[in-house]
Formats: structure tokens, C-alpha cells, sequence
């Protein structure tokens, strides 16, 4: 790996590239000092300047090679072995990946989870509405190919096409919430009336808690099932359904009480004329915020074992977390795309 790396590195110094540049296709940055090549004589600045870009471009070789060990395929569960071999003995891999998960379990003390739609299916909580088809789909029309639906309809279209939304995903932007709040309102009645119940997924992450080994939860669904399941160490990152604030003032509310006797919910504190109560979920195109941002810096370091449930690793503000551990800190990916 390293002589590959290395000359890619001559190869882009060979072309003209700075060291900056290098690192800047890596997504890096260095750090400059002005006095590294300074000298008290000019007679030797020269030398000295040579050998201070010498060093910088041994740094970028060093720190490509990182980050590409770090970005490389890591090796599938079935390679590796249940545990250490006997002294002298050879390794063995494992034949069944089932063992190895539970020792991998058992000896972690800060498991970082991410979980995506396949924690929630088995509860009925339909996928989140970005992998819903349009609505001539959703609603179980056939579209003018004559092909069949691609996906079954679930609340999120059902409540789209009553709208006459083109899109569940239109569902949550701000700019349909502002204008008419009422297909989002409806969303949360189908949500509340559907009484869904966390599942042993949902009991699993509890657990983790309760015995002091989850580090934290990252969890992609909107249907707030961990917390209902005892979970307290959960950021949802699209936030809830089960919680609900004043789109102005952020004044807690309790939405889905108060939609059974009005389509217009107004916040009870303050008296701006956009203060409708709104769920806790992130809008389209809304950034992820601070706090998220903080909670991943303060919590990738620490973790010792990361599991992924469902097709999470690769989606949104959560998708560089597999590859910014540490390269000794194991993986799991539980589902169809694991």
C-alpha cells in the first residue's frame, strides 16, 4: 500500500502540485510555522527551505497512506476469527458469523449504534419518505408504462395523495408547512392513531443502556420507538414524532392532543403570527445542527465497537461516521444491505 501511495504522491509533486493541493484532494489541511525555514544567514536559507518542503511532502505521504488504510474495504465478518488462537496454533476462521458478534458484543464497553429503517419495519413504521416513489406510484396506480407500483403505499402517501401532494417528501418542507399545515397535521394524527410499539430492536438498545455499554445512539427514524423503549442516549436525527414546538419560540407542545379538537395548533406562550406548533422533525434541506455536530465529535473517539441496523451508514449527517473510526474498532451491519 505504501509504494502505491508514494507514488502517487511523486506523481502529483512531479506535475507541479503543492503539498497543499495534495491534501486538499484528500479533504486535509496542514499546518503551516513561518519560521520552519528561516535561518539567521541567508547563506543558508536555501538549504533550509529544501529541507523544510522535503519534510512537508514526506508529512502528505504519511497522511495519504492514513487515509487510505482508513477509506480501504474492511474484511467481512466470515474472515475473521471467533478469538485468539492457542499459543502456536494457526488461525481458523470463523463458520459462523454468530458467535463472533456476540463475543464482539460482549467485550464492548461504548458500542456507537446507528440505526436506519430496517429497526423499525418488523413495527409497521413505514420507510422514511425519500425512498417512496412519486405519488402516481405511492398511491398504487399504475404509471402510464403500464409497469406496476414500485413500492406499497404506507401513511406517509396515504396522507400525500389526500393533500394532493406530489410527494410524501413534500410532507416536510417548510415552505407546505408555512402555507398549509394541515397534510403534516394529518400526518401525526395517522402516527398517534397506528399506536406503534417499539419492537426487540428497539428493547435491544435499551438494554445496551441499562447494562452500561452504549456509548450512543444515532437513530435515522422518525417514530421515537427508542425512548419509548427506555433509551435516553438517542439523537434522532430527523427528529420525532412523538414531540412537538412552536416553530418560533420552541415552547415544548403536545401536538398530537391538541389535533383532536383543531387543524390550527398556535403555541400558548408566545404570540408571533407564525407561531403554529410543529413537530420536532428536521425540514427538507435543513443542515444538520450544532448539537449533532458536537455529539459526533465528542463520541467517535471513544467508541469501541460501532453497530449499523439497516441502510444507515451512508445516509445524511451520519455518513462519514464508519469511516472516521479509528481502523481497530470493529463494525457490524445488520440488514438486507448489510
Amino acid at each position: 500500500m505504501w509504494s502505491g501511495v508514494s507514488a502517487w504522491v511523486e506523481e502529483r509533486r512531479s506535475v507541479g502540485d503543492r503539498p497543499e493541493d495534495v491534501l486538499a484532494l484528500l479533504g486535509l489541511a496542514l499546518a503551516h510555522h513561518a519560521d520552519a525555514t528561516e535561518t539567521e544567514d541567508g547563506g543558508g536559507q536555501g538549504g533550509a527551505q529544501a529541507s523544510g518542503e522535503h519534510a512537508m511532502w514526506a508529512q502528505v505521504a504519511l497522511l495519504a497512506a492514513e487515509q487510505r488504510r482508513r477509506f480501504a474495504p474492511r474484511k467481512r465478518l466470515r474472515n475473521l476469527p471467533v478469538s485468539a488462537p492457542a499459543a502456536g496454533a494457526s488461525l481458523v476462521p470463523s463458520t459462523s458469523d454468530v458467535p463472533s458478534v456476540r463475543d464482539m458484543v460482549r467485550g464492548a464497553r461504548k458500542v456507537l449504534l446507528i440505526t436506519g429503517a430496517d429497526a423499525s419495519s418488523s413495527a409497521g413504521f413505514p420507510c422514511f419518505p425519500a425512498d417512496v416513489a412519486p405519488l402516481e406510484f405511492a398511491a398504487g396506480d399504475a404509471p402510464p408504462n403500464g409497469q406496476p407500483p414500485r413500492v406499497a403505499p404506507n401513511f406517509f402517501s396515504a396522507v400525500a395523495a389526500r393533500h394532493g401532494l406530489f410527494h410524501p417528501a413534500d410532507l416536510f418542507e417548510m415552505h407546505q408547512f408555512i402555507a398549509d399545515p394541515t397534510p403534516l397535521y394529518d400526518l401525526v394524527r395517522e402516527y398517534a392513531k397506528a399506536d406503534y410499539q417499539p419492537t426487540v430492536t428497539h428493547a435491544f438498545v435499551a438494554e445496551l443502556e441499562r447494562r452500561g455499554m452504549l456509548l450512543h445512539s444515532y437513530n435515522l427514524n422518525i417514530d421515537g420507538l427508542q425512548a419509548r423503549a427506555g433509551a435516553t442516549r438517542v439523537t434522532d436525527v430527523y427528529g420525532s414524532l412523538d414531540s412537538a414546538s412552536c416553530a418560533i419560540c420552541r415552547e415544548p407542545s403536545p401536538l398530537a392532543t391538541a389535533l383532536l379538537t383543531s387543524d390550527d395548533v398556535r403555541c400558548a406562550v408566545c404570540s408571533h403570527e407564525l407561531n403554529r406548533v410543529r413537530p420536532a422533525l428536521t425540514f427538507a434541506g435543513t443542515p444538520p445542527g450544532h448539537a449533532l455536530e458536537e455529539s459526533l465529535r465528542r463520541h467517535l473517539p471513544q467508541a469501541d465497537l460501532l453497530i449499523v441496523i439497516g441502510p444507515a451508514a451512508a445516509c445524511g449527517p451520519v455518513g462519514t461516521v464508519a469511516a472516521s473510526l479509528a481502523r481497530d474498532v470493529p463494525q457490524i451491519y445488520l440488514g438486507e444491505t448489510a
